[in-house]
């Protein structure tokens, strides 16, 4: 339940192979094999939203541009392509 990769690109993210290519939240990918249960007791993961994706994205634009920096970035690459919240 990650939306497929057109989807992700409409709102920034980089591919389906990036550190964080959840579209729903921030969870790493390593984290994705790891049972559900047992992952949301090690620590928070952070719901996406407009707001935190803009901001991800400020932060990518003025650290350079450096795709392969994308992971510190939450791999959000892109601006979203619309004002549509994720949750709609």
């Amino acid at each position: 339940m990650f939306g497929d990769y057109e989807f992700r690109n409409l709102y920034g993210l980089s591919g389906a192979s990036g550190r964080h290519c959840c579209l729903w939240c921030t969870i790493p990918s390593d984290k994705l094999k790891i049972d559900k249960a047992t992952r949301h007791s090690e620590n928070t993961i952070a719901p996406r939203s407009l707001t935190s994706l803009s901001q991800k994205y400020q932060e990518f634009v003025t650290a350079g541009f450096n795709l392969k920096r994308a992971k510190f970035f939450n791999s959000v690459i892109g601006k979203a392509f619309f004002n549509i919240p994720i949750s709609q």
